[in-house]
């Protein structure tokens, strides 16, 4: 009947759920990247290096799933990756994780410098010349905070 068929349509029944994988991928790498900060604050961070690398299995393949190609979300998913394990490295003395957080900050630029060649608007560079310029006075700003600890490890 066609008022079955207005109702399935309404609530979204008889299509399929389309690139909902890839947005509960990237939303789970999330929550992993918020209970590691829990986890750091509740100084149980034996949970800590199974967080951050789910996130960094789940964040970046969710956004290149996503469009399927280099894209903004891709550039700016890696870009959180970065600053939050660089960070994470800083706050729990772990040097691993500062050359992670330093990593995916390069594989960031190497993603905004494919979107460039591929068209991408001079203002997506210039944010993320900006992202960069606030994630590396946050990393300046802690390292400083941390450095008597980060000299002794």
């Amino acid at each position: 009947s066609m008022a079955g068929t207005a109702a399935e349509q309404a609530i979204g029944l008889g299509k399929p759920i389309e690139d909902t994988t890839s947005l509960f991928m990237i939303a789970f790498g999330i929550i992993s990247i918020i209970i590691s900060v829990y986890v750091i604050i509740s100084k149980q961070q034996v949970w800590l290096a199974a967080l951050l690398c789910s996130a960094h299995i789940l964040i970046p393949s969710g956004s290149f799933g996503y469009y399927e190609q280099s894209s903004v979300l891709l550039m700016a998913m890696v870009t959180l990756l970065s600053t939050s394990s660089w960070l994470i490295g800083i706050i729990t003395l772990r040097r691993s994780w500062r050359i992670i957080g330093a990593i995916d900050l390069i594989l960031a630029w190497i993603i905004a410098g494919f979107l460039l060649l591929g068209g991408a608007s001079q203002s997506t560079i210039l944010i993320m010349l900006i992202v960069t310029a606030i994630l590396l006075g946050l990393v300046t700003w802690l390292g400083q905070e941390y450095e008597d600890e980060i000299a002794n490890t």
